[in-house]
């Protein structure tokens, strides 16, 4: 079994191969592909991971508008 950044690659030949590709679907790894008698994993990403920061500055400036207007309604 090789590791590099954000794959994994187990040889054909390993002898216990499901055993080790239970063990890494159960700590979150995804099959990629099976390439010249290779089987290669790669570290799934979380969705919720993925927000870059422009959504974020967009979510906290909806954010702030609306518990004002909340604010407005409830003083009204």
């Amino acid at each position: 079994m090789v590791k590099k950044d954000n794959i994994i690659i187990l040889e054909a030949e390993d002898s216990d191969l499901t055993s080790k590709a239970k063990e890494l679907k159960s700590k979150g790894w995804q099959f990629k592909g099976r390439r010249d008698g290779k089987i290669y994993y790669e570290k799934a990403e979380d969705p919720l991971m993925r927000i870059d920061n422009s959504q974020l500055v967009m979510f906290l400036f909806v954010s702030f508008f609306v518990s004002i207007l909340i604010l407005g309604l409830v003083m009204f």
